[in-house]
């Protein structure tokens, strides 16, 4: 499975331009998975709850719907960011989506909000939930998610092969430390894709890259430039648990001292 991951600078507010653009690189890039950053729509910085609830989106949106329709016409499946709008219950969360060529979409609402995030978002409410794509198992998380490693080990749990990440990164270095520890640790694959550029005042900072089973860097991207980057996994790889003859990372849980 070539899975990958496009790094860039979405215009402010212009979700037009940027399903675009994003509709755009999916046509040219001809892989089976591919994760843009959070919030890829519309970027990140809101200063107010009207001012993000202009710009989010309910599930039958024309625009997710042509999302939708060039992950069928690609026979790519897509995961990025946006701003979800619940019609149901008037909620905003900050999300991440999976369109998968001729299946409903999946949507994954962020669990931990950063900073500023906790003054217009609501709080995530999906929890932690795996879906499958192909020949793999798949589960999303967002951003700050990377600090908690309960998140990824309960996606671990559930048989997850891949981990898709979103992410707008203002913490140099952070994340591409924590994923490579969390791939390790769960002995899976994991896509984080960060932005690039600058939105007000935070510098967000790059460094996208795609990890393995064994928390090596498969490929990664710079700091600062809108770059692709890609690589050719096999996900059966990560139902390998075992790291040495006597040792499995499920088996060797200690179940009557922890519960996760």
């Amino acid at each position: 499975m070539r899975i990958g991951c496009y790094q860039f600078n979405p215009i402010a507010y212009d979700i037009e331009q940027n399903v675009s653009l994003i509709c755009n690189v999916i046509k040219e890039t001809m892989l089976d998975l591919i994760v843009f950053p959070e919030l890829s729509l519309t970027g990140y910085i809101f200063e107010s709850r009207d001012q993000l609830r202009e710009n989010a989106l309910p599930i039958d949106s024309p625009w997710l719907l042509k999302l939708k329709q060039c992950s069928l016409d690609t026979q790519t499946a897509i995961v990025l960011g946006y701003a979800e709008l619940d019609s149901y219950n008037g909620k905003i969360y900050n999300s991440s989506i999976c369109f998968r060529p001729g299946l409903d979409p999946v949507t994954y609402r962020k669990s931990h909000l950063f900073d500023r995030e906790t003054l217009v978002f609501d709080s995530g409410d999906s929890g932690f939930f795996t879906f499958d794509y192909k020949s793999a198992k798949i589960g999303m998380l967002v951003c700050f998610d990377h600090y908690f490693p309960e998140a990824a080990r309960s996606l671990m749990l559930q048989g997850a092969q891949i981990i898709c990440h979103p992410s707008n990164l203002v913490l140099e270095g952070a994340a591409q430390l924590t994923t490579r520890v969390r791939s390790m640790e769960n002995r899976i694959f994991w896509c984080l894709c960060n932005r690039c550029g600058t939105q007000q005042d935070l510098n967000f900072t790059g460094g996208s890259q795609i990890t393995d089973p064994k928390g090596e860097v498969l490929c990664s991207a710079s700091r600062d430039r809108t770059e692709l980057i890609s690589f050719d996994i096999t996900p059966k790889m990560a139902l390998n648990k075992q790291i040495s003859k006597r040792n499995d990372i499920i088996e060797d849980r200690r179940m009557d001292i922890y519960t996760l």
